[in-house]
């Protein structure tokens, strides 16, 4: 017999970015879960689960194994979907399990760019900057 989930919860996360307040409703079986902030509600559960590829690629196998997934969203669409519904080589690619697919760009969006904040040092930063000013300077130099 499948399992049918059906539910309503509110939850507010802790984390280093601040918190945040979402929902996870069961509907069938799918359970979705929307955060108002998802970098805040991502590093949240960062720092409270085991995380990484293989932790992610064993909750997803495990969950289509049952016939589940989880759909995670926040204000600007699905950032993923984790179970039975997903099959990517993306996925598979990434975590080693197909059945891990990313959402849409524009709703990752938010996530990436708080990632590449906080892999950025100032150093870096300058490194960068710098490097994007020889590159127009030579680049003009060159078409005189």
């Amino acid at each position: 017999m499948p399992l049918d989930l059906q539910g309503d919860l509110s939850f507010t996360v802790e984390g280093p970015g601040g918190s945040t307040s979402g929902t996870v409703v069961g509907d069938g079986a799918v359970l979705r879960v929307r955060a108002e902030d998802p970098v805040a509600a991502w590093d949240g559960i960062l720092g409270s689960v085991s995380t990484g590829p293989a932790a992610l690629r064993t909750v997803a196998d495990g969950l289509a194994d049952e016939g589940l997934s989880i759909e995670v969203s926040g204000p600007a669409g699905v950032l993923a979907l984790v179970g039975a519904g997903a099959d990517s080589g993306v996925g598979k690619l990434l975590t080693g399990s197909r059945r891990v697919q990313l959402g849409t760009p524009t709703a990752l969006r938010p996530l990436a760019v708080a990632q590449v904040r906080r892999s950025l040092t100032l150093s870096r930063a300058l490194t960068v900057v710098a490097g994007l000013v020889v590159t127009v300077v030579l680049r003009r130099r060159a078409r005189r």
